[in-house]
């Protein structure tokens, strides 16, 4: 395909979206101002929504209005949705009547285009919805929006030829992340109630953090995955896991259990037959959390370090145990799970057509795997040999010493045996330390400059795809923001013993980071559970939401 065949169908679904807006501003006109219904939670709009109550349509006016001021202001929406409002009926027959929910992109919606960011799938429409799609709108949920994401989903930022870049509210200068961009950039804006996005290494994560929301990386099995289009087909090692993002704890909490409530099980082959089951932890309850300062490969930036350092210091405040823990190898589960997700090759470049651009962190670790065994087998001598001071490019090394493909199924099958015994060396590992949950950062810093994965790369993700391998339930929850005066770098910091043993990769991260360019930007941490303990890990959200409350630093979004 020639690349004016790109342009052509770029350009053609740009038009689409074009004339969406257009009629929805001038259908919207009169509407009258609504921000009494933005504010409203999630159970407050299915009450209001009621037979006699609000119309749900008035409802997706309201949300939509507020949806078209975030697209222009941030380049957030994939599609406008027709109108799919319920018809009112009593709330105990419809658990999301009214509530306006946007999809990522790559959930299936029939008669809309699933394209992943890709060109090469403009004008062809979804035969049917996915089912996690048809069980809300069953539901009475409103769909209004599907939301952008970058080109293949996998990167740092989103950003495509398709739909464009997708800018953080709280700063243009600066990305919303990925591959859950858009929808995050919409729910920090206002625009929507719940974003139904996917993570397969922090996905929904990273976009939470940098765009001061909540989100919950669900475990395999908790929410329905058929129709949610996967960037890898096929790839059992590690999920591509359906989740939600919120704007604050209490509509995430009540979407997880309202879903749950529904029986997905019973429409999907996909789900675990796992009933909702309440954690609440009394207030006289201590909890004993392990705080992970790092995900063994990079240094968290000074503001990274302060938010998970207040959570600290408000748990403790609180009564509750937090011990420095060190799990098992980070470095050496990342390594393996990246040879597990790509042994078979990065299907990522394959439907990219001829002059259609993607992300220069995949251009670059699809260039590494591609590479011959000694080549690669030179590069990880040179970076242990001639790294000064010696060892500061050790972790490097070893990713870089894993990122082949596999030769045989006998080499994949032994990937997934190593696999197996880490999992039990976690278990053990928690057992032992007799943790309730772990505090972690999703990030090294906040979110990064435009146009920067490349330098970023996706390694420094590893923080949040350890939790991928693990199948762990791994909540993102906002903090603080950046201060200029207290997250600042040391004029010499570059001469400092801290920078001159960082890797090459934190050196790189520690380039982009710029505390006064960032101020005002969110930060977030990870509390993390074992596998299906979304209810545990909800739970344990609050408890350090509510222990940051008491020491009087509550988190509080900007106002869009």
């Amino acid at each position: 395909m020639s690349p004016s065949t790109h342009k052509a169908d770029c350009l053609t679904k740009q038009k689409q979206r074009k004339a969406q807006e257009e009629s929805l501003s001038e259908a919207l006109a009169a509407t009258p101002a609504s921000e009494s219904i933005l504010e409203l939670s999630l159970a407050q709009i299915v009450d209001s929504c009621g037979i006699g109550g609000t119309p749900p349509s008035v409802i997706r006016d309201a949300f939509l209005k507020q949806a078209l001021k975030a697209n222009a202001a941030t380049n957030c929406v994939a599609e406008f949705l027709p109108n799919n409002s319920a018809t009112p009926l009593p709330k105990d027959s419809r658990p999301f009547l009214g509530v306006p929910i946007s999809i990522k992109e790559q959930c299936d919606y029939e008669g809309t285009d699933t394209t992943l960011g890709y060109s090469c799938n403009v004008n062809k429409p979804a035969s049917s919805h996915s089912v996690i799609v048809q069980m809300l709108l069953d539901a009475g949920a409103t769909l209004h929006v599907k939301t952008t994401v970058p080109t293949g989903l996998i990167s740092l930022e989103t950003d495509s030829d398709l739909y464009g870049y997708c800018e953080n509210p709280y700063n243009p200068a600066f990305t919303s992340g990925a591959s859950t961009g858009g929808g995050a950039a919409l729910l920090a804006f206002g625009g929507s109630k719940i974003e139904i996005g996917s993570d397969i290494g922090g996905s929904v994560r990273l976009p939470a953090h940098f765009n001061g929301l909540y989100s919950i990386k669900a475990s395999h099995g908790r929410f329905p995955e058929t129709g949610v289009v996967s960037c890898c087909p096929g790839l059992q090692g590690v999920y591509l896991v359906t989740s939600p993002l919120a704007q604050n704890l209490e509509d995430l909490t009540e979407f997880c259990h309202r879903f749950a409530d529904l029986k997905p099980w019973i429409y999907c082959h996909t789900c675990a037959p796992l009933p909702w089951s309440p954690v609440g932890f009394p207030m006289n309850q201590k909890l004993r959390f392990g705080v992970v300062r790092s995900d063994g490969i990079t240094t968290p930036t000074p503001a990274c370090k302060r938010a998970l350092q207040l959570a600290v210091d408000a748990l403790r405040g609180q009564g509750h145990e937090v011990i420095e823990y060190t799990p098992p190898s980070l470095l050496y589960g990342v390594s393996l799970g990246f040879k597990i997700a790509f042994c078979a090759g990065s299907p990522t470049l394959k439907p990219l057509r001829k002059g259609e651009s993607i992300n220069e962190a995949v251009i670059n670790g699809n260039f590494i795997q591609s590479l011959p065994t000694f080549v690669r087998n030179i590069m990880v001598w040179m970076l242990r040999r001639y790294s000064s001071p010696a060892g500061r490019n050790d972790g490097w090394a070893t990713l870089l010493e894993g990122f082949g493909k596999c030769n045989s199924i006998e080499e994949e099958r032994e990937l997934f045996v190593k696999k197996e015994e880490y999992l039990a060396e976690w278990n053990r590992s928690l057992n032992e330390n007799k943790l309730d949950l772990i505090l972690a950062l999703p990030f090294p810093t906040p979110a990064i400059p435009k146009h920067t994965t490349g330098k970023a790369t996706l390694l420094s993700s590893a923080g949040c795809f350890i939790y991928n391998f693990l199948d762990y339930s791994a909540g993102c929850m906002p903090v603080t923001f950046v201060d200029k005066k207290l997250d600042s770098l040391p004029e010499d910091f570059k001469s400092s013993e801290e920078y001159l043993h960082m890797s090459d990769i934190s050196r790189d991260l520690h380039g982009l980071y710029d505390a006064e360019a960032m101020h005002g930007l969110p930060l977030g941490i990870q509390v993390v559970g074992r596998r299906l303990e979304e209810e545990k890990v909800l739970a344990g959200m609050k408890v350090v939401e509510d222990a940051l409350a008491a020491i009087g630093i509550p988190f509080t979004p900007k106002k869009f």
